[in-house]
């Protein structure tokens, strides 16, 4: 079988100690890093955050939006990660050049420096977003833990209460960046009856241990590789217990961006500091997602405030 990229893999144990997604994303992360000119740590941090969303977009069970934002107050000053229900995926970085050049010595080709050195004291929050009157879910927690694996790990057991493991993999190289991550969520026994060949007895505590223990024994290249098909990947990892898959969902990269959007957005700034974002006559603004450039001359300004 071929190895596809951009796509969310669920899958549980067949132990019933946990359910998992497994991410893989290529031209998908590459078009999100490749917009703009991040220094490597900056970037290598959006694809983790990127692969983050990507594990929790199945909470959305209808039509919505859900948005990671990582807040930061030291090199990186926000990570935002934007994903729809249909698989559209989007991201963008904030941050100081200067703090993080200071922070790599100069080095902005080196991959990855812990969350509290670029992010310091922050915060994660998580917006889910299903339109209409429904109001907005919003979970905040602050960033605990070296890696945003193990400040998802945090959100999880704060926010939502359970169990949860995550292995994230960002990287670059020839073909350009690749990502890729598990996530096991500890299934809940409440209501399950014994099948027909089941065990009378199974500990709980010990099959969920061992699935976190076998998913650990994933190592960076296999998340990355663009030539392991994942269910290859989820049959070397779970076989001795056993793993079932279920319809994969699609990922790709689409802004939402649009000239009339923009426009709108123009048209709620008073004219004098419309005036600021100038760049000779015309006004120009661009994307931070997708970086796309949008230029309205005087007259189309005109157009707006009229």
């Amino acid at each position: 079988m071929t190895a596809p990229d951009d796509l969310v893999q669920p899958f549980q144990v067949e132990s019933m100690a946990a359910q998992g997604r497994l991410v893989r994303l290529g031209a998908a992360i590459d078009a999100i890093l490749s917009a703009h000119s991040y220094p490597a740590p900056v970037a290598h941090l959006l694809g983790e955050l990127m692969v983050v969303g990507a594990m929790l977009s199945g909470t959305l069970k209808r039509k919505g939006i859900l948005t990671i934002q990582a807040h930061g107050d030291d090199a990186i000053r926000l990570l935002v990660a934007d994903l729809t229900h249909d698989g559209k995926i989007r991201g963008y970085a904030r941050f100081d050049e200067a703090a993080v050049a200071e922070l790599t010595s100069g080095d902005d080709s080196r991959e990855s420096l812990p969350v509290p050195r670029l992010l310091g004291g922050g915060r994660l929050v998580f917006t889910l977003n299903h339109g209409g009157s429904q109001r907005p879910y919003q979970g905040i927690v602050p960033l605990e833990g070296g890696t945003l694996a193990e400040c998802a790990q945090a959100y999880f057991r704060q926010s939502v209460q359970s169990e949860a493991a995550f292995k994230i993999a960002v990287g670059r190289g020839e073909d350009g960046w690749r990502a890729g991550g598990l996530m096991l969520q500890r299934l809940a026994r409440k209501g399950y009856q014994l099948q027909s060949g089941d065990a009378d007895i199974v500990d709980v505590d010990e099959a969920w241990r061992r699935a976190v223990v076998l998913m650990g024994s994933c190592t960076n290249d296999e998340l990355l590789s663009g030539g392991l098909h994942p269910h290859d990947l989820l049959y070397r990892l779970f076989n001795e217990d056993g793993v079932r898959v279920f319809r994969t969902e699609a990922l790709r990269m689409e802004c939402r961006c649009s000239r009339g959007r923009v426009q709108e957005v123009l048209g709620n700034f008073p004219k004098s500091e419309i005036a600021q974002m100038k760049i000779g006559d015309d006004v120009v603004v661009n994307c931070e997602f997708c970086n796309r450039e949008y230029r309205f001359t005087p007259a189309d300004i005109d157009h707006i405030f009229a």
